[in-house]
Order: C-alpha cells, then sequence, then structure tokens
C-alpha cells in the first residue's frame, strides 16, 4: 500500500501593544520589548509545505509443528505522516516542518495447546525500529515553556510476551499474561533537556528509555459460572451464577518524553472483582463490581511544572463501586 499526504500551514504573529513605550529610556524600552516576547513571542510569520510518501507492507509465514503447535514469523512495514510542526509561537530554533515516521516490526511466535484444547498458551518474541519516531519537545528558554513537535532519529521497542488461557474444570476460565517491552531512543540528540537540566544548552537522550512504556506488565484473572437452574416459576430460562476477578501490574516508568526524574510514576498493581447473575441466553445479565479493591492510590501522568517550579500529576480512579444491567432485545 502507498499513502501520499500533502499538507501545507501558514502562520502569522504580531505584538500590538496598547501601552506606547515612549517616555522610557532605551534600557527600559528594551527590557519592556523582552519581557513581551517571553510572554507572548516576537513578530514572526512562515510559510511550510510537505509533500510525503510512505509504502506499508506485511509478510507472513507459518508452519504446523505438530496438530496442536503452529509457528509463525511475520514482518511488517508501515509509519505515519509528519508535516507542518502544528503549534502556535514555534521557536525560531525549531524546525516548521516534520518528517514522517518509518517503522519496520519483526516478530516470530508459536502458538500451542494441550489436554483437549483446555489449555492454550502462545509466546512471541518482537522488535521495532522506528526512524525519525516523532515526539515532544518543551522549550524552556522563554518566559513560559512551549512544547512542539520534533522527530528522535531513531528509537527501538523489543521483547517478548507470553499468553496463558486455560479452562481446566467445567465453568472455570483463567488467564495470564506477562510483557517484557524494552523501549529506548537508539538515537536522540539535541533532545530536550530534563527540568533538572533545564538550563543545559544541548542534551541527548540517547540510550535512554521512552515514556508510557513499562518494562514489565502483567495479569492474571479468571471468572466461574454455574448453572443454579430457574429461579424464578414464571420465567422458564436457566440462570447462570458467576463471580470473577482480575489483577493487573505495571512496573515503573517515565510519564514524560524527557525522562525528568520528577515524571516518574512507581509500579502499582490494581485488583478488580465481578459477580452477578444472567439468563443462560445473555439476554439479561445483572453484575456488580469492585475496581481498584485496595484503593491503590497512584497518578496516570507527573510532570514538572516549569511555570510554578514544582510538580504537578493527575491522580487516578480510587476504589469504586457499582453494578450494570444489561438486557438485548
Amino acid at each position: 500500500r502507498y499513502s501520499y499526504t500533502a499538507k501545507s500551514t501558514i502562520f502569522r504573529q504580531y505584538q500590538f501593544a496598547a501601552n506606547s513605550l515612549e517616555g522610557l529610556t532605551a534600557a527600559q524600552q528594551a527590557t519592556a520589548r523582552n519581557a513581551r516576547i517571553g510572554l507572548i513571542g516576537a513578530d514572526r510569520e512562515f510559510y511550510a509545505t510537505t509533500r510525503q510518501g510512505l509504502i506499508s507492507a506485511l509478510a507472513s509465514a507459518s508452519y504446523k509443528i505438530s496438530p496442536d503447535s503452529l509457528a509463525y514469523a511475520t514482518y511488517a512495514r508501515g509509519g505515519r505522516a509528519g508535516g507542518p510542526n502544528p503549534v502556535a509561537n514555534l521557536p525560531t530554533t525549531a524546525a516548521t516542518t516534520v518528517r514522517p515516521e518509518e517503522l519496520d516490526d519483526f516478530e516470530i511466535g508459536l502458538k500451542t495447546d494441550f489436554f483437549d484444547h483446555r489449555v492454550l498458551a502462545n509466546i512471541a518474541a518482537f522488535i521495532m525500529v522506528d526512524r525519525n519516531y516523532i515526539t515532544n519537545i518543551t522549550d524552556t528558554s522563554g518566559a513560559r515553556p512551549i512544547t512542539y513537535l520534533s522527530n528522535a532519529k531513531r528509537a527501538v521497542s523489543r521483547g517478548f510476551e507470553l499468553d496463558l488461557r486455560a479452562k481446566l474444570i467445567e465453568g472455570l476460565t483463567t488467564y495470564g499474561s506477562v510483557t517484557y517491552d524494552h523501549t529506548y531512543y537508539d538515537s536522540f540528540e539535541n533532545a530536550p533537556c530534563r527540568f533538572e537540566l533545564a538550563f543545559s544548552s544541548s542534551c541527548s537522550l540517547t540510550g535512554r528509555p521512552i515514556s508510557l512504556t513499562p518494562r514489565w506488565a502483567l495479569a492474571a484473572g479468571g471468572e466461574y459460572a454455574h448453572d443454579i437452574g430457574r429461579v424464578l416459576d414464571p420465567i422458564e430460562r436457566s440462570v447462570i451464577a458467576y463471580f470473577g476477578a482480575d489483577f493487573s501490574y505495571q512496573t515503573k516508568f517515565f510519564s514524560v518524553p524527557d525522562d525528568s526524574i520528577y515524571s516518574v510514576i512507581d509500579a502499582y498493581g490494581l485488583l478488580n472483582l465481578h459477580a452477578g447473575l444472567r439468563f443462560a441466553d445473555e439476554s439479561v445479565d445483572l453484575s456488580g463490581w469492585v475496581h481498584n479493591l485496595t484503593n491503590k492510590h497512584y497518578f496516570t501522568t507527573v510532570s514538572p511544572n516549569f511555570s510554578a517550579g514544582g510538580v504537578i500529576g493527575t491522580p487516578a480512579d480510587p476504589i469504586m463501586a457499582g453494578f450494570t444491567v444489561k438486557a438485548k432485545f
């Protein structure tokens, strides 16, 4: 598949001062102008046009090792378009356009089942190379920070996934999965400087982790369902009672692209429970649920606040309980 994208933009910014600087000394006028520029930016105008083509493809091969085991290998190529930098008051040192991303993904895996299809096991190893990875950069040289888009020369994601699903006894279904994902900037010089290094003129993120990607993620859970027969005589349908639990865990990660130590979200795990009654034909389903049963306190995002000189974060949901009714007509 071939995709072609054409984008154009025009940016104009001018200052209109309500108060004249007449009557001030030359030095005072210069200070006032610099203050205005720091707050709203200097007068600037630029045009930007991009015409970008992208080829995407997928190739896959598989081999049945045994009646219950299938090995496979895939290669995928794709990406996403860049274009003009969609940010007002773009710093003069920033590029007015962003190059398109180009991704190559390789994966090998094995799909198997055991004990008369009661246990399914899938394992896969992968590596993805992303050239011209599009990320955010925050410029702090002015009176207020400006965040805009930029390209890291190369980013890499590599790891493995293991997924297990089992039905060992009648009515009980369980699952478990583990993912290891080592994501990092393979080449990113002239990168944004972390908040704690804000006075540095240039920084490198080569070899550093990519934000919002925990190294390890685990999940496990199950549900037990049992047919308890007819509950109400007027209703000639069987009722199924069920109960289930789910647990997820992930290791710590950075929540901003520059890997500031003030953006670390620590590892956490969440436990959810649910139980309910439903008709065997699933026409009516009544369930109660509890999310974050242990009332784990954690943040979904944390980042330094350049203006206030502090750290701000978005707290996640506390323990929550409720019920859900579903009906099919």
